[in-house]
C-alpha cells in the first residue's frame, strides 16, 4: 500500500476502480537535511521524529546527506537511539547513494549491532520493528 507513483495510482483508479490504491508517507530529502547544516544533522533528523514518528506511524529519512555510516552508527545508533526505539513507530533509513549492493547490505549490518536483529523460522537474520532500509536511489554503473 506504500507508494509515490502518481501514475501507478491513477492507473489503479481508472482501470481497477480503486479509490485510493495506496498510500505516502512521511520523508526527508536531501535538501530537508542539508538545509539545516552539517552541524546540525541530528536536530534535523530529531525534527522528523518529533514531527512525524509515533506509535503505527513509518518515517522515512535520507541518512546519507553527509557521512551515512557516521548517521547511523552515532546518530542514530546513540544520539536518537532511544527516541527511535521508543516512538512506537517505525524509522525507515535511506542510504541513498553509492553501490546499492554494498551500501544496503552494511547499512543493515550497522544497523543490526547498533538496534539487534531476531532470527526468524527460516534462519533470516531480521531488524526490530522500530527500524528499517530503503534504498531510493541508484548510482550509475
Amino acid at each position: 500500500m506504500g507508494t509515490d507513483t502518481i501514475s501507478g495510482l491513477l492507473a489503479a483508479r481508472r482501470y481497477y476502480g480503486a479509490d485510493m490504491a495506496g498510500f505516502s508517507i512521511p520523508a526527508a530529502e536531501h535538501s530537508t537535511i542539508t538545509a539545516w547544516g552539517r552541524d546540525n544533522e541530528a536536530a534535523a533528523y530529531k525534527n522528523m521524529l518529533d514531527a512525524f514518528a509515533g506509535p503505527g506511524k513509518l518515517v522515512a529519512v535520507v541518512s546519507d546527506s553527509y557521512n551515512l555510516w557516521h548517521a547511523i552508527d552515532h546518530i542514530w545508533g546513540q544520539e536518537l537511539h532511544d527516541a527511535v526505539t521508543e516512538s512506537g513507530g517505525t524509522l525507515v533509513v535511506r542510504p541513498d547513494s553509492g553501490d546499492p549492493v554494498s551500501v544496503v547490505s552494511e547499512t543493515l549490518e550497522r544497523l543490526m549491532k547498533v538496534f539487534g536483529y531476531h532470527t526468524n523460522s527460516k534462519g533470516f537474520r531480521v531488524l526490530p520493528d522500530c527500524v528499517r532500509v530503503i534504498q531510493g536511489t541508484a548510482s550509475p554503473a
